[in-house]
């Protein structure tokens, strides 16, 4: 567990709960399956993709990475139109292991909204439609169930539609690969 994850749940007091996946029944190798064992459907569980883009430094200097977090059901896929436009109209991608590991000390799985340092969080706007949400609570195994409004409140995050559907995504092919977790 992440040393600040007792300071986040006393700062947010009774607006979170932490859930760990091993006091759950079964085993829990998916988002969906997460699901099942809390009692909810998919729509609350949320995923935190750490997305890149490239932007020239005008006019000759060599890139530079721009950073979002992006927060939405499992159940969508992010739109990188919209999440471009956020980042100064830079196609953006998901960020590797690699990236993920210098930018934020972690691995996939383990991508919390709340430790992501200098990297803006945006969260997807159908999210605020529900009463809590599941979101990563900075390692595996371990999720906060927040409201999302006070998600939005202790992250600092920007509100916007920020997801499409998976049908949605597959009429228009594209996008990032491995948004959803099987």
């Amino acid at each position: 567990m992440p040393a600040n994850l007792d300071d986040l749940l006393l700062r947010l007091g009774s607006r979170a709960r932490l859930v760990r996946h091993a006091d759950l029944p079964g085993k829990i190798d998916s988002a969906r399956q997460f699901a099942e064992a809390v009692g909810c459907r998919a729509e609350r569980v949320a995923k935190t993709l750490i997305l890149c883009a490239q932007r020239q430094r005008a006019p000759v200097a060599a890139p530079y990475p721009l950073h979002a977090a992006v927060v939405l059901a499992v159940t969508d896929v992010a739109d990188l139109d919209v999440v471009a436009a956020s980042l100064s109209g830079h196609r953006p991608r998901l960020a590797s292991r690699g990236e993920l590991r210098h930018l934020l000390g972690t691995l996939p799985g383990a991508v919390s909204p709340f430790w992501t340092g200098a990297i803006p969080v945006y969260v997807d706007v159908k999210l605020l439609a529900l009463d809590t949400v599941f979101v990563g609570g900075g390692e595996r195994g371990i999720d906060i169930e927040i409201a999302p409004r006070d998600l939005v409140e202790a992250t600092n995050a920007t509100v916007g539609p920020y997801s499409r559907s998976f049908a949605e995504h597959a009429a228009n092919v594209g996008g990032l690969r491995r948004q959803m977790p099987t």
